[in-house]
């Protein structure tokens, strides 16, 4: 039995941000805040 051929990730850059919503009680916007996004890249070290 072969093992499953899986796409190769070294290499490949990911990117993440986040944006948090800050509500009160009654869902009434408080805050919405952003910061510098992250990036990551898949490698062996």
């Amino acid at each position: 039995m072969k093992p499953a051929l899986l796409p190769p990730i070294v290499g490949v850059t990911f990117y993440h941000q986040m944006v948090p919503i800050e509500v009160d009680p009654f869902l009434a916007f408080q805050a919405i805040t952003a910061g510098n996004g992250l990036q990551l890249t898949a490698g062996i070290s």
